[in-house]
This record gives C-alpha cells, sequence and structure tokens, in this order.
C-alpha cells in the first residue's frame, strides 16, 4: 500500500494531500505489533442495531421494531431436509419463530431428494402459521452428471474413505454439496422470491431479532450475509482454487474491479482456506441466478471436482461472493446468535446480549483468522463523512504532528518487554519429576498415504519435546508400510523408529457380527449425514484403538504410550518429561480436550456400560469417577475425552478390568452396527475403574487437532507457546468444567 515521503512535499501537498492519506492510514489500518504494543481501537462491523436513546444512562432491553408501513421483501426461508429430520426442525423451527418469524411470517420452503411423506408434513405444519411449501429435487440436480467418470469418482472416495477425510467417503454428501452450489436457487418453488435464508435441521437461534434481515439486505443493497467464518478442511479441495483461477484466466470480463478477494487470497496469491460457513446465510438469489454465478458453478461442475474431491458449497458460495461483489455488499450479522454444532456465533456487544441466552466467550469467530481478515479488509475502506470534515477542517499543523507523533507501524523490538525477554527471566518450566527416562514410546496409526501429515506434526512435536527426550516412535498401519513412507519418517527425527502391521483379526469383522445387519446401518447413516457413518474404515480404526493396539508385539516392551496424529500441532515448548511425570505422580490417563460425542453414533453405548456396571459391580472402582459422564438425571452427558491426543498406562489397558469391559462392548456389536468411537469407550472406560487423582488434565500442552485446540492460560505457561488461549476448547467448555469440579472436590 502507498507511504509518502513527507521529506519531499511541498506545503501546499502536505495540506491537501496529507490530510487525506494520513486520515486513511490512521483510522482504517489498524496497527502491526506485538501483543504489548498499542492498537488503535477497532471500528465496529455495521449492524442494524437499535440504539436506546441518548438520555438513558442504563442499557434497556430493545424494544421489537417492526417496519411501521408492514413492509416484507420477497423472501422465504430454504431448508434442504430428509423425512428423518423431523426431530431436529421440531427443535430448531420453533426457535426460529420465537425469535424472529412469529412476529414476520416469512414463509418455509422444504426441499427433498425424495417426496416427503405426508407424517412430515403434517408435523412440520404444527411448527408455523407461515405458509410451507414441500418440494422435491429433480433428479438431474442429485445425481452423477453425463462427464463424470463413476468408477474415477467411487475410487476417489473409497481414497478418502480410507484417510478418514470428513464425509470423504459419502455420495450423498457430494450430491447435497453440488445442490446446495448450483440448483437449490433454481427450484421451480422459489422462483417467485428474491431473498432466502438457509436454515438446517437442529441448528439454534439464541438472541431475539427485532427487525427484518431480509429488509436490511434489501435496503441496504446487500447481496450475502453471513455469521460464522471458518477454515474449509484443505484434504477436501485440493485443486478448487487453481480451478477457480483459471476460471477467472478464461473469464476476465465476469469478475468485477471491486471485488472482495483479499478475503481469500494470501498476498501470494494462493487461497487462505476461508469460507463463510454456509449452513446459516441470507442472501440473494438474483445473484446466484446472475449470469456470472451461473457460469462460475457451471465451470467448476464441467471438473467434475465435487465427485473426483469433495468440494463443499460453502467454499463455492464465497470465492463467488469474493469475485463479484465488493465488501459492502457482503454483511456480518453480529446480532443473530446462532449454533450449529460444534460452533457459535454470539454477540459480544452487551446492547445486543440483552437479547440473547449465548455465551460470548464462545464465538468461534473471536479472534478467527478468517474473521479477523474479514474484518481488517471491511475497514480498509475510508469513512466518507468525517473524511470530507477532515478536508475543509483546515487543521494541518495539529494533525500532522499527532500523526508523527504515532508510527504506523510499531517496531515490536522496541516493545518495552518480548515474550523471550521474559521468558528468560522466569527461567525453564519445569515439573515435579524424578530424573531419567520411564518406558514409553509414541504411538501413531497412520496410512502411507499420511506423509504429509506427519511432515508436518513430527519435526513440531520434535522441535516442542522430543529432541531432548528421544523417546522411541511406533507406527502402525492395516497394511505393510512401504519404503517410501519408512524412509520419509526416518528423515524427521533421530529417536529409534518401529513399523508394525496391524492383525488382520484386529482389523475385520468378527465372527460375531451380521455383516448385512452392519452394511444396513452404515447405509442408513450415510443417508442422514452422521460424521464417517457410512465408513467401514473408521469402524474398524474406532474398534482397534478402543481395544487393541495396546496389544501390539511392538508395543510389549513399553508402561505408557503418548498418541499422535498426522497434522496435529503442538504449540507449547514442553521443557519437562510427561511420562515421567505420570509415572512419579501415579497418574494413569493424560488429556488435553474434552467435548461432546455425536449421540447419533452412540444411541445404546451408555445403556450397554450400565448394563456392565450391574453385571460387574465387583470390578468397579469404589472411588470410579463416573459422576463426571452423568447428568442430573443419571443419563449420560456425552462428555469424552478427544482421544486424538491421549498420554496414558498401557498397563491399565491391558488389565483384566478394561478388558472385560472392551470384550463385553465388542461383544454387543456396536462398533458396527452404531458406529462406537475410542474416544467415549475410553472415557467411560477410565470413569469406571480410575479415581480421580489417576487422570490429568495437561493443561500446559499447547494442542491443535482441527477444529479443537487446548491452550493454557496461565500466562507464566503462555511464555513457552505460540497460540491463542482465548481460542482453547477449555474457555468454558461444559465438559472440562466437569473434569475440574470433580478434581477441585478432594
Amino acid at each position: 500500500m502507498l507511504r509518502l515521503n513527507w521529506s519531499i512535499l511541498t506545503f501546499f501537498l502536505l495540506v491537501v494531500i496529507f490530510v487525506q492519506f494520513a486520515y486513511y492510514y490512521f483510522y482504517s489500518i489498524p496497527y502491526n505489533g506485538c501483543s504489548k504494543c498499542p492498537k488503535h481501537a477497532e471500528q465496529k462491523v455495521e449492524a442494524p442495531v437499535y440504539v436506546a436513546p441518548q438520555n438513558s444512562t442504563k442499557l434497556k432491553r430493545r424494544r421489537i421494531h417492526i417496519d411501521p408501513d408492514g413492509e416484507r421483501a420477497n423472501a422465504a426461508f430454504v431448508i434442504l431436509a430428509r423425512n428423518t429430520d423431523l426431530n431436529g426442525l421440531q427443535k430448531t423451527i420453533p426457535q426460529l419463530e420465537a425469535r424472529f418469524n412469529g412476529k414476520f411470517n416469512y414463509p418455509y420452503v422444504f426441499l427433498n431428494d425424495v417426496p416427503f411423506t405426508e407424517l412430515f408434513k403434517n408435523e412440520i405444519r404444527k411448527l408455523s402459521k407461515s405458509k410451507m411449501s414441500f418440494g422435491t429435487i429433480p433428479k438431474e440436480h442429485w445425481s452423477y452428471p453425463e462427464w463424470v467418470n463413476v468408477t474415477r469418482a467411487d475410487e476417489c472416495r473409497a481414497d478418502m474413505d480410507r484417510r478418514r477425510i470428513i464425509y470423504g467417503g459419502s455420495l450423498p454428501y457430494r450430491h447435497m454439496c453440488r445442490f446446495n452450489s448450483g440448483f437449490f436457487f433454481r427450484h421451480p418453488l422459489l422462483d417467485e422470491y428474491e431473498f432466502y435464508w438457509r436454515v438446517e435441521p437442529s441448528v439454534e437461534f439464541s438472541c431475539d431479532i427485532d427487525y427484518d434481515p431480509f429488509l436490511f439486505m434489501k435496503k441496504n443493497d446487500k447481496k450475502y450475509g453471513f455469521v460464522i467464518m471458518l477454515h474449509e478442511y484443505w484434504e477436501t479441495i485440493p485443486s478448487l482454487w487453481n480451478t477457480t483461477l483459471q476460471f477467472m484466466e478464461a473469464n476476465k470480463g465476469l469478475v468485477t474491479d471491486k471485488n472482495s478477494l483479499d478475503l481469500l487470497r494470501r498476498p501470494d496469491g494462493s487461497y487462505n482456506g476461508c469460507h463463510f460457513w454456509s449452513n446459516f446465510e441470507i442472501a440473494s438469489l438474483d445473484f446466484l441466478r446472475s449470469k456470472e454465478y451461473v457460469s462460475y458453478f457451471e465451470y467448476l461442475d464441467k471438473t467434475g471436482g465435487f465427485f473426483y474431491e469433495r468440494w463443499g458449497d460453502a467454499p463455492v458460495h464465497s470465492i463467488a461472493a469474493a469475485m463479484y461483489l465488493p465488501m459492502d455488499q457482503i454483511h456480518y450479522f453480529e446480532d443473530v446468535g446462532y449454533f450449529h454444532n460444534p460452533f457459535y456465533n454470539c454477540p459480544a456487544n452487551p446492547a445486543l446480549q440483552l437479547n440473547c441466552n449465548c455465551d460470548p466467550s464462545k464465538n468461534v469467530n473471536n479472534d478467527h483468522e478468517c474473521f479477523r481478515i474479514f474484518r481488517e479488509v471491511k475497514q480498509r475502506r475510508p469513512q466518507l463523512p468525517v473524511f470530507l470534515f477532515l478536508l475543509v477542517a483546515l487543521i494541518f499543523i495539529h494533525f500532522y504532528l499527532f500523526y508523527r507523533a504515532v508510527p504506523t507501524e510499531i517496531d515490536c523490538s522496541k516493545c518495552s518487554e518480548t515474550k523471550t525477554a521474559v521468558a528468560s527471566k522466569q527461567g525453564r518450566f519445569t515439573r515435579n519429576s524424578a530424573p531419567g527416562k520411564v518406558k514409553a514410546a509414541i504411538v501413531i496409526l497412520a496410512r502411507n498415504s499420511d506423509i504429509d501429515g506427519l511432515n508436518h506434526t513430527i519435526p513440531m512435536f520434535e522441535q516442542r519435546f522430543n529432541h531432548k527426550f528421544n523417546y522411541p516412535y511406533v507406527f502402525l498401519n492395516d497394511v505393510p508400510f512401504n519404503e517410501r513412507f519408512k524412509s520419509a519418517m526416518r528423515k524427521l527425527t533421530t529417536s529409534k523408529l518401529s513399523f508394525g502391521t496391524v492383525p488382520t483379526e484386529h482389523w475385520s469383522y468378527p465372527s460375531w457380527i451380521n455383516v448385512t445387519k452392519a452394511d444396513e446401518a452404515r447405509k442408513s447413516m450415510e443417508k442422514r449425514d452422521i460424521i464417517y457413518g457410512g465408513s467401514l474404515p473408521y469402524r474398524h480404526m474406532c474398534r482397534y484403538n478402543s481395544g487393541f493396539f495396546f496389544r501390539h508385539p511392538l508395543l510389549q516392551e513399553y508402561d505408557y504410550y503418548w498418541r499422535v496424529e498426522p497434522w496435529v500441532e503442538f504449540t507449547c515448548d514442553i521443557d519437562y518429561d510427561p511420562f515421567v511425570f505420570m509415572k512419579t505422580n501415579n497418574k494413569d490417563y493424560g488429556f488435553t480436550i474434552m467435548v461432546p460425542e455425536y449421540i447419533e453414533t452412540i444411541p445404546t453405548l451408555w445403556d450397554t456400560v450400565e448394563k456392565f456396571i450391574e453385571e460387574h459391580q465387583q470390578i468397579i472402582h469404589p472411588k470410579n469417577t463416573l459422576k463426571m459422564f452423568r447428568n442430573d438425571q443419571g443419563s449420560y452427558n456425552l462428555c469424552h475425552f478427544w482421544s486424538n491426543f491421549e498420554i496414558g498406562s498401557l498397563r491399565f489397558f491391558r488389565s483384566g478390568a478394561y478388558s472385560k469391559y472392551f470384550d463385553y462392548l465388542d461383544k454387543k456389536g456396536g462398533f458396527f452396527y452404531e458406529r462406537w468411537g475410542d474416544a467415549p469407550v475410553h472415557s467411560l472406560g477410565v470413569a469406571m475403574f480410575l479415581p480421580r487423582e489417576k487422570i490429568h488434565y495437561f493443561e500446559d500442552i499447547g494442542y491443535f487437532h482441527n477444529p479443537f485446540q487446548n491452550c493454557p492460560a496461565n500466562p507464566a505457561l503462555q511464555l513457552r507457546c505460540s497460540c491463542n488461549p482465548k481460542k482453547s476448547e477449555s474457555l468454558n467448555n461444559d465438559c472440562l468444567n466437569r473434569y475440574l469440579e470433580l478434581y477441585r472436590s478432594r
């Protein structure tokens, strides 16, 4: 961006030009600097908030404001649903009606790839007095187009399923993404409307919406509105950005000069992965119907990326909005409280909070890189009224001196105290631990295709911890590792590496499983878009991690293990030995993150565990920690230790009690008839057989596994970290709070 050389400008240019550019820089660009350096106050994102009277000294609840002329936009809610989504919509629509539509009565349009049943339609009509329309998606909009190579598409899905990429094995999910990207706005039931609001089953609305967002969009010439910005999973869109660049090169006349591509484009021209999370969007149907958007979608569609990869409608919508819309036509609905598992939008503004029942500290946009970029790009525009006022104010000397006194770029080397300086004063962080190593290993379940992910993770793990301690690695795979994989891993560390193959009987159907029933269960879960619901390899992995990994011959010599996965990140220096800490302090299980499990994957797990407890009272620890996982009614609260990170005792998992527990679960078939995960299985096993003092929360280990992270809030610990504690999943986490309450009750 242009920076003026004041020494060579004439006095006249300083008076006229300097005031303009200085204002632009000072009020539109946030200061760059370290966290200790001063920052100029952020400008608020424009939002249609109701302002209390100026003579009011206290915050008051906003009054409901309905347009006095009774004006309505030509708009509708659009809900893509299945007949099985009735329960989710019975939760969502009453909230939407209570928070907004009970006052405005906008119509609903329901779409499905098969006809809706009469039961579905009758039950949905009970939820709102608004007009409701039910439509079936044309077959050609929910099937392979003629140019897609079906065999190649099947192979790509199988490969992504093996690599455990989210929804990688799902064909219905791909049809849904393609339909939402290029066809929903063409459905005849939407022809009469100009705007739409996308709603999904089981989402929650947590703030009263006392104005009309549709009218706000129309009157302010907004074309696209969102509540949450996130990164997309790179593995699902490896060629999307390059395909988009090819489209832009071939269609230079379509992309507007006033585009918003800086939202999504890094300085080197590559894609930053950000997108508007499209399960919530309020937008112009005319924009999606435009020649520009349709040309873009059709170009993408012809490449087959919706099927050969797993392109989502969220990045497709987002890139198109960035290409064709200026920033002032894209709007962040700060005041719309919204939850789609696992992310929230919740307004931090106290005036807006009066209408909400959500926790603003859980807002995923808080300090998120994507939303920070949106805010910075939004603020680059000069505020014209004040700009013009300054031009005629004739206060050059005062403004010039003030501007020269405050640098636009902060040199953090001049900050009062850098992290390094503080760290050197504090010294290395240590734990009460005995000298010497223990019999322990790093355990990594991986595939030959995981080289890139481990090239990302292991150097970070070595730098943060293992180069000082040299613990060995044990790599396990359901097929033999190839020489390329082994060679790549050996380049990453000087520690001992062992490579093992999982026995076939540990990665296949046991003899008592009804394979037909298991296949039907997977198909049913895939149709319902349950995460990894259609994946057989994922089930084998969960069963293996639940009951077999610790029995592998390569682990027989060890007493402790540390589970590591490809693509995870370690963001804090670990200057002590967690294995020695575990042994010295008699700990058997350590974790960093607690989150709720998806109930659809484990509907009978808790009942099965309770039957096990009833039949095996003699082996349940008298000081067990099951209270941590029971709600007030005695049912399962769905909390679990997120087992992609765990440091644990192999002797505990090899114990007779845990083995009986796993064998009991295994005989029930829930790993295959449902989709029981190793995380809840481990967690409930730990709760049954260990007292609280044997379970440890590694608060000080900075850890990231998309989309969650653990980052220590303690300032002393932060000196060794490169993470943001405001993004930590431990912030106001109900599951972790239950653990902490139990731990502190000693």
